[in-house]
C-alpha cells in the first residue's frame, strides 16, 4: 500500500465500531491487529484499542480465539523485525525477551526528499515510538503485506415509467459480489421484464447477478387492464404533467340506427371496432340523416350548443361555404370545450366508450397534438411513424413507455416519409397494439356529398379555434407532405375525430423530519386510485416513531400504504426528533450483517417475537418467528438496505434499519 493508504487505514478511516487497531500477542507472537470497517464490538472485546503506545500484552489471544476474530475479517501483522546488512535480524521477537520489538512494513511510496530512503509503516513496544509512518533506509529488508483492491461498479436500476412501477437496488457494488435489483408494479400494472440496451435480460421481479461491470437496467411495466372502456392500453403525455389514453378507434356516428326525424332519434355514437376501420365513401357524402359517418364538420357534436350546423351529418359543400355556421357556442373564436363543453364530440355518451355523457373523453387541443408528436419525452425517443396496417395507410403514435424491442419501425419521427416505410400485418399489429400503439388511418375528408383522398390523406380535428373561418387540425400524407398539427382547416370540412381521455395524477412527498435521523422513500407521481407505499428508514442509533401529515399522526408503521386520492406531504419522524417515543430500544447485532448470516436479538427470557424484513420499496421479503433471538437470513434478503420490524406477542413493535452485505 502507499504512504497515504497506510495513513488512512491506521489514522483516518471511519469504522462502525470506531476501532481501527489494537496491539496484541497472538499464539506467543507480538503484533498489531487491524479491524475491518464493519467490525462489531460483540465479536470480541479488545483492550487498548486505537492506542499507539499500548503494550503487546494488552491482548493475549489464543489460536482458538483468533479463529473467531479472523472469521469476522480481522488482520494480524506480526512484529517480524527487519533485516540489516543482509545477515542480521534486528529486534525479532522471541516470547520472553522484553527488549524493543518492532514491526516494520514497506509502503509503495518513495521519500521524495531522501534518495536513500522510502516510506514504511511501523509499530513497537517503545513509548513514543509505538506507531509510526516514517522513512526507512532502502537497503533495510522489511516484510511486505499486500492488499487487493476491490474494484467497484455502478448498478443503476430505473423504471420505464414511475407511474407504472418503482424499482430498487441502485448503488455501487464491488466486483464479483451479487447484486439484486427489484421491480414492484403499482396497482393495475404488471411487471414485464428487465432490459439493458433495449435487450431483455430477465423476467424476474428480483433480478440477481454477479457484478463485473457498470450496468443500466430498466424495469418495463405495462397496463394490466387499467385503461378505461374504449381506450387503447397505452399512456401518452399530452402536456407537461397531463397524461391520457387514446380511444380504440376513430369516432363514428351510427345514423342508420335513427328513425329519420329532425334529430334522427335512435342514432348513437361509437368508436370504431378496430383502429384501422374507416367508413370510406359508404354513402356518408349524402345529406341523409340515416347514414353512418366518421368525417365531421368542426363542432358537429349533435348538441345544440349555439352553432347553426351542430348536427353530425352537416358538412359544407365547399371549403369556404358558410364557415360561421360551425362556430362553437355561436362564437367565432371559442374552442370546442369552452363554456359547457357540449361542442366537443367527447361530451357525448359513446356506446363502447363508457356510454356516459361527459365522462372524460375530449378532442385533443392543438397544443396537445403538437406535444404528442413533437415535444414529449419517451423511453425509446420514438413518438410516431407512418405505416400501412392491414393495407390501410396511416400514422402510428407510440406511447411514452414504448421500447424498441417490441417492434423495429423505420423512418421514425420523420414528418416527411412514405406509408410503405412500414408494412405491418395484422399479426404484427397485434404486438404493437398490445404495447399501447395507436393507429390513425388516412380516412380522407368530406366536402358536402363528396369524400376525397381516402387512404391518402389523414385529417384530424383539434378542439382549438384558429380564426373566424378555420380551426386547427392534425394532417398527414405520404411522400413529401409534412405531418403537422398547425394546419388551418376550414370548419365546414368533414374530418376525422380521435378522442383522448386524460388521467389524473397526484404528487406524493415522503421526507424525513431530519436527514441526520433517517431517510424516506416513496416520493413520486401516482395515478388516482393507485396504492402508494412510503418507507421510513432510520439511521443508526435512531428508531422510527410515526408518519405525520399537517402535524397529525397518520401511521406508526414505517411501511405505510394507502390509496392515492390527492396530493400528500408526509413526514417521517424518528426518536430524538422531538416526538414522544412509543417503543423501547432493542439491541440487534451484527448490523451490518452478511448475506445468509445470523442476526441476534436481545430478548427477555422466553419471549417470542415476529421478525419481518422489508425492502425500501415496502415489499416484505422475509418473515420469521423466534423465541431464542436467533434469525438466519434467507436467500431472498440480498445485499442492500432494509427495514426490520420486530413485533412482540403483545403487539408492541420495534423498527430499525438493517444493512445486509
Amino acid at each position: 500500500m502507499s504512504y497515504e493508504e497506510w495513513d488512512y487505514l491506521i489514522n483516518t478511516r471511519n469504522t462502525r465500531s470506531g476501532i481501527r487497531y489494537a496491539k496484541a500477542t497472538l499464539n506467543d507472537v507480538y503484533g498489531i491487529i487491524l479491524l475491518p470497517d464493519d467490525w462489531d464490538v460483540s465479536y470480541y472485546t479488545l483492550n487498548g484499542t486505537n492506542e499507539a503506545d499500548a503494550d503487546y500484552d494488552a491482548n493475549i489471544i489464543t489460536v482458538s480465539q483468533w479463529n473467531g476474530l479472523e472469521k469476522h475479517g480481522a488482520v494480524f501483522l506480526p512484529a517480524a523485525g527487519f533485516l540489516v546488512n543482509g545477515n542480521y535480524v534486528h529486534n525479532w521477537h522471541v516470547y520472553g525477551y522484553e527488549d524493543e520489538v518492532y514491526g516494520c512494513y514497506w509502503t509503495s511510496s518513495a521519500d521524495d526528499y531522501n534518495p536513500v530512503a522510502a516510506w514504511g509503516f511501523g509499530f513497537s513496544n517503545c513509548e513514543g515510538d509505538g506507531l509510526f509512518i516514517d522513512d526507512l533506509r532502502r537497503e533495510q529488508a522489511n516484510p511486505v503485506r499486500l492488499v487487493r483492491s476491490n474494484v467497484s461498479f455502478n448498478i443503476n436500476a430505473a423504471s420505464n415509467d414511475t407511474l407504472y412501477g418503482v424499482v430498487g437496488g441502485s448503488r455501487v457494488y464491488f466486483e464479483d459480489t451479487r447484486a439484486t435489483v427489484t421491480a414492484v408494479a403499482h396497482e393495475g400494472y404488471d411487471f414485464l421484464h428487465w432490459t439493458e440496451d433495449e435487450e431483455v435480460v430477465s423476467d424476474e421481479n428480483a433480478y440477481s447477478f454477479t457484478v463485473n461491470g457498470n450496468r443500466n437496467l430498466v424495469a418495463v411495466f405495462t397496463h394490466a387492464g387499467a385503461a378505461p372502456i374504449g381506450a387503447i392500453n397505452g399512456m401518452f403525455t399530452l402536456s407537461d404533467g397531463q397524461r391520457a389514453y387514446f380511444s380504440q378507434g376513430n369516432l363514428q356516428y351510427i345514423g342508420t340506427a335513427g328513425n329519420g326525424d329532425e334529430n334522427n332519434t335512435g342514432a348513437y355514437w361509437k368508436l370504431a371496432d378496430q383502429q384501422w376501420d374507416i367508413l370510406c365513401d359508404n354513402g356518408q357524402g349524402d345529406s341523409l340523416l340515416v347514414m353512418d359517418r366518421d368525417l365531421f364538420g368542426w363542432g358537429t357534436s349533435g348538441y345544440d350548443h349555439g352553432a347553426l350546423n351542430y348536427q353530425p351529418w352537416k358538412a359544407a359543400l365547399s371549403t369556404g361555404h358558410h364557415a360561421d355556421n360551425y362556430d362553437a357556442y355561436g362564437c367565432d373564436m371559442c374552442n370546442l370545450f369552452d363554456e359547457s363543453g357540449m361542442a366537443d364530440w367527447g361530451f357525448n355518451a359513446i356506446a363502447n366508450g363508457g356510454n356516459t355523457e361527459n365522462c372524460g373523453w375530449h378532442t385533443p387541443t392543438r397544443e396537445e397534438w403538437n406535444y404528442v408528436l413533437f415535444l414529449r419525452s419517451t423511453v425509446s425517443e420514438i413518438r410516431f411513424a407512418k405505416a400501412q396496417v392491414n393495407e390501410v395507410n396511416g400514422l402510428i403514435l407510440l406511447p411514452d413507455n414504448w421500447s424498441r424491442s417490441y417492434y423495429a419501425l423505420n423512418q421514425t419521427n420523420k414528418t416527411v416519409s412514405e406509408y410503405n416505410s412500414n408494412i405491418i400485418t395484422l399479426e404484427q399489429w397485434s404486438v404493437l397494439e398490445q404495447h399501447g400503439a395507436v393507429f390513425l388511418p388516412a380516412a380522407g375528408n368530406r366536402f358536402g356529398v363528396q369524400v376525397l383522398d381516402i387512404n391518402d390523406s389523414g385529417k384530424y380535428w383539434s378542439s382549438t379555434a384558429c380564426n373566424v373561418i378555420t380551426a386547427y387540425g392534425l394532417s398527414f400524407e405520404g411522400g413529401s407532405y409534412q405531418t403537422s398539427a398547425n394546419g388551418y382547416h376550414r370548419r365546414g370540412t368533414g374530418e376525422s375525430v380521435r378522442l383522448a381521455r386524460p388521467i389524473h395524477t397526484y404528487a406524493i412527498s415522503a421526507v424525513p423530519v431530519s436527514s441526520d435521523e433517517g431517510g424516506a422513500m416513496g416520493t413520486g407521481i401516482y395515478f388516482e386510485g393507485a396504492t402508494c407505499t412510503v418507507t421510513a428508514i432510520p439511521n443508526e442509533d435512531y428508531i422510527f416513531v410515526n408518519w405525520t401529515e399537517n402535524s397529525e399522526v397518520v401511521s406508526t408503521d414505517p411501511v405505510y400504504s394507502f390509496t392515492v386520492t390527492g396530493d400528500r406531504e408526509l413526514v417521517a419522524h424518528f426518536s430524538g426528533s422531538g416526538v414522544e417515543e412509543t417503543e423501547a430500544m432493542l439491541r440487534v447485532w451484527p448490523n451490518p450483517v452478511r448475506a445468509h448470516g445470523e442476526l441476534r436479538l436481545e430478548l427477555p427470557a422466553g419471549e417470542k417475537v415476529l421478525v419481518e424484513i422489508y425492502n425500501p420499496l415496502g415489499v416484505k421479503v422475509m418473515s420469521k418467528e423466534t423465541a431464542d433471538g436467533r434469525v438466519v437470513l434467507n436467500p431472498s434478503v440480498a445485499p442492500g438496505t432494509y427495514i426490520m420490524k420486530v413485533v412482540s406477542a403483545m403487539g408492541s413493535g420495534y423498527h430499525c434499519k438493517l444493512i445486509v452485505e
